[in-house]
């Protein structure tokens, strides 16, 4: 039996994570298989780093357009586009959701799947243009790290995942990496598909690095000339814990015995450990086939470790 390569141990792990972490990732110093960039920092380096890639619509930047951020997402061969929308303003961003098809449907050859950002109301904004966000099988959820507080997170997040179809995958923007979020995640494995986190890059450059309650502890590393690939491996180990966390793999008390205490019923992990694996993983089908798929790649990896690349050219991770 050939010896696996360090990589195959990875991707298993990744592979096996109940969602889709998504790095929102500056770095080009690592690979990762899920980044998420900003239109306006978006760059070739960083998707020579990754195999898919989310461009956000940087709302913070008032003078992007949709036209920007379509152009963006089709010179870096995106595989996601986030439209332009605006934080707090369902409607405006809805509107924006509409210029954006408009333009996008004029683009012959490739083009990135659209994935439109819920504004709160969530709920309330969702039902009353039901027909019209059917036509999409990704949405996201905007707006949360507003919130400051990943309970308030929690519940604004399994509110609209009740209320959408199960078979639409749900992103969660800028909730991070809190033991809460992680908590929920693994209590509820079909709360959500996805969410990005720009924690580990940000944690290290800061001097920080978490520890498994994501409780940031300081850590000292050396200035010097490339110092960028160091943080580079650190922020990817830390992005590895999430996805860790977030598999059965984990059988640390810090995530059991406090679950028990919240649910106050000794039954119901027996009970999620009774749900088949399949539908604990994610919670749309559609995920859940692209998840076999990626599985059989990895087995693939495994099998022959020098060859980690996948057809269209790009690595796996």
């Amino acid at each position: 039996m050939p010896m696996r390569s360090e990589q195959s141990y990875i991707n298993e792990i990744i592979g096996s994570s109940y969602v889709d972490v998504y790095a929102a990732s500056y770095i080009p110093r690592y690979r990762y298989p899920n980044r998420l960039m900003h239109a306006g920092k978006a760059h070739n380096d960083m998707r020579a780093m990754c195999t898919r890639l989310i461009i956000d619509s940087a709302y913070e930047d008032e003078d992007m357009t949709n036209e920007d951020v379509l152009e963006s997402a089709l010179k870096q061969s995106a595989d996601i586009v986030i439209p332009k929308d605006y934080p707090g303003e369902p409607e405006r961003t809805r509107e924006s959701l509409v210029d954006f098809l408009n333009r996008y449907q004029d683009i012959d050859g490739r083009r990135p799947e659209i994935m439109p950002v819920l504004q709160p109301p969530y709920v309330e904004h969702y039902e009353a243009h039901e027909s019209f966000y059917q036509q999409f099988s990704r949405l996201a959820i905007g707006g949360l790290q507003s919130l400051n507080d990943p309970e308030k997170q929690v519940r604004r997040i399994r509110a609209i995942s009740d209320a959408v179809s199960d078979h639409t995958y749900l992103h969660a923007f800028g909730v991070g990496t809190s033991l809460t979020m992680i908590r929920a995640i693994r209590n509820e494995p079909n709360l959500i598909d996805s969410f990005d986190t720009k924690t580990a890059e940000f944690a290290i450059v800061n001097k920080q690095i978490p520890d498994k309650e994501w409780k940031q502890r300081q850590l000292t590393l050396p200035s010097g000339t490339d110092i960028s690939t160091v943080n580079g491996q650190f922020a990817k180990s830390v992005l590895l814990m999430a996805n860790y966390m977030l598999t059965d793999r984990v059988d640390d008390p810090c995530l059991e015995e406090t679950y028990h205490t919240q649910t106050n019923l000794d039954t119901v992990q027996d009970m999620i450990n009774d749900i088949p694996a399949k539908q604990r993983q994610h919670r749309s089908q559609l995920t859940v086939d692209r998840n076999q798929a990626g599985q059989s790649q990895t087995s693939t990896t495994a099998d022959h470790p020098d060859d980690s690349t996948t057809q269209s050219g790009i690595q796996s991770y």
